[in-house]
């Protein structure tokens, strides 16, 4: 049995000397430290390092209450909420223990540190500054507060470590990708970014912000124990569709599924951000209602409200007819009624991805995944994608010789071959050869592949870059350059005239023609796969039906051989990016493991 070290036994006895403290007081954190081994430990080792010297209770007049505690690194004093202790007896109350939990990643996180954004090479040390925004988003939001005492508290039931492991046992620090926040489900671990933490001007903290994305987050820690369930069924579900015998293996249904199962996560997700922002506006403003969530000006809030054009009235986002609405409760409020987590599910999964090019009316464009170029369909499909090849190349290596096609509906799923590589694909078996599939949304199924671009290991310049599934041809003896349409097939006339519906007469026909050939090397290739075509600052955009496929030229280019006919992959992130420096969506880091 862990008993207190003596570092740790000396900061309670220095707890036990300050003026105020009972008798009751000291035998209640003394039963609160020893109510987890693990926790115990951990806080041995603090007190022994140095980080962790003693205890203090909060004043009972103090305002506001602090709700879980707060730490301060120059002392390394812990000082727990005046409410947490019981008036009589030495049981340590479930709010006591919570606290302390919390105050123990606290203690741990206040100690650690990060990447140097100047330097990736070096790390600093966290600050009081980063800590106090922490602690007092959660201190300053009371249904925040709970769910993160309940999530420290609270086992996962379905983990397989000894001891069994809460939800939330570590605050940490996002690498790799760019985000408000994320939930690492195998490590426990909230991770946030170093700047959301840091005070402006320096930093870019914003507490209502912090309050939605620590909600946001802590509800996918909820709701890890089935998003495990969720990964283990698609490696289940693609075992079983690469073990068919016929020719055709549709992983389609497997791929909907999982992917269905990420957007009721989402969706949950959101709902508890909103929540917790709600609760903390309400601690300043009892009367918060839906109109103030809306003028804190915080672009979160957009996927739940709007203002009403007619009656200047702030209302739920207006659903499409024959879709749920969402409802709030009386109090603003919202509960993840199976009606509210389908709306949400529409309002914020079902974002488009940010695109080059003019921005579609209406629409509000997501920037999420490791290089913020993504949609949520194609951040979690790539994870999918990525399982469904490695069932058909394992069943392919015990079968030898057997002939199978690997199938996807792209279009039925919302996936982008484009996006998806763009995203990242992990080919683990013979990465070097690229995965043949065929969509079955095309008339008839159409073959294409899938590369490795999950990093440069094949070739550098697919890390994380769409590969077109035919090389350029050479633009200055190609037909299509021809200002002529009689030399452009039925098929290129066609697109030659979708485009020219959407654009002015005076653009020259040779510019449209090189739209077309454009559009063709980006994998738009017929003219009902032409969404939309404008011309924005003397360069024609070309977008497809399918999210992310887009192409543009410049009109007023001299000659149709010198002109690269389409933006590249590079220069189309580039221009995500540029988009994406802006407060990334809230999302998980680990679109790879269970979930995230």
């Amino acid at each position: 049995m862990i008993t207190p070290n003596r570092e740790l036994s000396a900061a309670i006895v220095r707890f036990e000397q300050q003026p105020g403290v009972s008798a009751q007081q000291v035998a209640q954190l003394r039963a609160a430290l020893s109510s987890d081994e693990g926790m115990l430990r951990d806080l041995n080792q603090e007190a022994l390092s140095g980080q962790l010297r003693g205890f203090a209770v909060q004043p009972a007049t103090a305002t506001p209450p602090s709700l879980i505690g707060s730490y301060d690194l120059a002392s390394g004093v812990v000082t727990l909420p005046a409410a947490s202790f019981q008036a009589t007896g030495t049981a340590a109350s479930p709010d006591l223990r919570a606290a302390i939990q919390v105050q123990e990643m606290s203690v741990r996180f206040g100690n650690s540190r990060y990447a140097d954004p100047s330097n990736p090479a070096a790390t600093l040390p966290v600050t009081q500054d980063m800590l106090n925004n922490l602690q007092g988003t959660i201190n300053g939001s009371p249904a925040l507060a709970a769910e993160v005492k309940r999530a420290a508290t609270m086992r996962d039931p379905g983990d397989v470590t000894t001891p069994t492991r809460n939800h939330l046992e570590n605050f940490g620090f996002i690498s790799g990708i760019s985000a408000g926040g994320t939930y690492d489900g195998p490590d426990k671990t909230m991770r946030l970014p170093a700047a959301r933490l840091q005070s402006p001007p320096a930093g870019q903290y914003d507490a209502t912000d912090m309050s939605f994305v620590l909600g946001h987050e802590i509800e996918h820690g909820f709701n890890y124990p089935r998003s495990r369930q969720a990964n283990n069924a698609l490696h289940t579900g693609a075992q079983a569709v690469a073990a068919q015998p016929g020719v055709v293996h549709d992983y389609t249904g497997t791929i909907r599924t999982f992917i269905q199962d990420s957007r009721n996560d989402e969706a949950e997700a959101e709902i508890a951000g909103w929540n917790a922002a709600l609760s903390r506006l309400k601690q300043t403003n009892p009367s918060a209602n839906l109109a103030d969530m809306l003028n804190t000006g915080n672009p979160r809030m957009l996927d739940f409200v709007e203002r009403d054009p007619a009656t200047n009235t702030v209302r739920a986002l207006v659903a499409p007819p024959g879709q749920p609405q969402l409802t709030f409760n009386a109090d603003g409020t919202i509960t993840a009624t199976a009606d509210n987590v389908a709306a949400m599910g529409r309002q914020y999964f079902d974002r488009p991805p940010v695109t080059p090019g003019p921005a579609v009316p209406g629409q509000r464009p997501l920037a999420v995944g490791e290089r913020g170029s993504s949609d949520y369909p194609n951040y979690y499909g790539a994870h999918a994608i990525e399982v469904a090849i490695q069932a058909e190349r394992t069943h392919a290596a015990a079968h030898p010789g057997v002939t199978h096609r690997m199938t996807v509906n792209m279009a039925g799923l919302n996936l982008s071959e484009n996006l998806l590589e763009r995203e990242g694909i992990n080919i683990r078996t013979n990465p070097a050869t690229p995965q043949p599939y065929y969509d079955s949304g095309q008339t008839p199924p159409a073959l294409h592949h899938f590369n490795h671009t999950q990093n440069g290991s094949v070739n550098p310049a697919h890390d994380h870059q769409h590969v077109p599934i035919m090389p350029a041809p050479d633009a200055a003896h190609s037909p299509t350059t021809s200002s002529s349409l009689d030399a452009l097939s039925p098929n290129d006339r066609a697109m030659h005239a979708r485009i020219r519906e959407g654009i002015a007469a005076s653009v020259p026909d040779e510019a449209v023609t090189r739209a077309v050939q454009a559009a063709k090397l980006q994998g738009i290739e017929r003219p009902e796969q032409i969404a939309s075509s404008a011309l924005v600052n003397d360069r024609l955009w070309v977008s497809s039906t399918v999210p992310g496929f887009v192409a543009s030229v410049d009109v007023n280019a001299r000659t149709t051989g010198q002109e690269a006919s389409a933006q590249t992959p590079a220069q189309n992130d580039q221009r995500e990016r540029a988009a994406a420096q802006q407060p990334a969506e809230t999302q998980e880091a680990a679109r790879s493991g269970p979930r995230m």
